[in-house]
């Protein structure tokens, strides 16, 4: 996955990545729902594409290059299967951690509530759903 230098906001939680499935969008489409929505009044880009091959199952558009040492990373389903990783800084309680919802975007499912301490585990899983699969139950 090639850097988009971009460095994440300082100290503030943030969509990481953004995974668009494959099953529900063409590239065209991934690219077009990607441009249009955002957060923190700042539209995602669409520049840091990985397709992934043909046996990916999601366009992973990467929005800033990773920080390992300073966040810690969730998944977020939202309601048409797109899958947010978000970011949000290890000094942040782990209640407002686990209640970040990706900006402007609500999500209606949780895909993961566990955290992951550095960003390649946390997209590895990501990428690794079924984009159908319904959302484990939440923990705690």
């Amino acid at each position: 996955m090639p850097n988009v230098n971009r460095k994440p906001p300082a100290g503030a939680p943030h969509v990481q990545s953004v995974l668009v499935p494959k099953a529900k969008f063409t590239l065209a489409e991934a690219k077009s729902w990607t441009a249009k929505h955002g957060e923190h009044g700042r539209k995602f880009i669409t520049r840091g594409l990985d397709e992934g091959g043909e046996a990916a199952k999601y366009y992973h558009f990467r929005q800033y290059d990773p920080n390992d040492g300073t966040f810690n990373y969730y998944h977020h389903r939202i309601d048409n299967g797109v899958v947010l990783v978000n970011a949000v800084p290890r000094t942040v309680s782990k209640a407002v951690r686990k209640g970040f919802w990706g900006g402007v975007i609500t999500a209606t499912e949780v895909v993961d509530v566990s955290e992951y301490n550095d960003y390649d585990t946390a997209l590895n899983v990501a990428m690794d759903l079924e984009t159908d699969d319904e959302p484990p139950e939440p923990k705690g």
